[in-house]
């Protein structure tokens, strides 16, 4: 009898662990997906951007700088544009920010002093969501030229 209280007890506490790391797999799951699909919009975003600065780079930098924006397209065929403000896609808020871009003496690119280098534009995609009363963020940076 003992040795039958003992092999189920065993047995539950092995089930319950089990419980417990497919509970904690299964969340892990599920943050990884949203995390992929904010690096998703994130990208996608940056992609837009790279072709609304071939289209015009005059339009380009006409662009507010450090001011939320988000991708469009329109008209037919279809192009993008960049549009003021946030949007929300499947619970996932994104927003694109164009910045200056400094250099030094070197032609390095510098967080603060420097020339700025009116050729160039800092382009920092962010995605933000909630999950379980968390709050989560996917950030992209990236540079863009006046290739032409």
């Amino acid at each position: 009898m003992i040795e039958l209280l003992v092999a189920i007890t065993i047995i539950i506490v092995a089930l319950v662990v089990l419980m417990q790391a497919y509970a904690f797999f299964t969340k892990a799951n599920s943050q990884n997906k949203k995390n992929l699909e904010a690096t998703a919009l994130a990208q996608e975003m940056l992609e837009a951007t790279r072709s609304v600065r071939d289209e015009s780079w005059a339009n380009f930098v006409a662009l507010s700088l450090e001011t939320a924006y988000h991708p469009v397209q329109s008209g037919s065929p279809a192009k993008w544009s960049l549009t003021a403000g946030q949007e929300t896609i499947s619970g996932f808020t994104r927003q694109i920010v164009l910045s200056s871009v400094f250099r030094d003496a070197n032609d390095d690119i510098v967080a603060s002093g420097g020339t700025e280098d009116a050729g160039t534009r800092k382009l920092t995609a962010i995605v933000s969501w909630s999950d379980q009363g968390r709050n989560y963020s996917v950030s992209l940076v990236n540079y863009l030229t006046n290739w032409r």
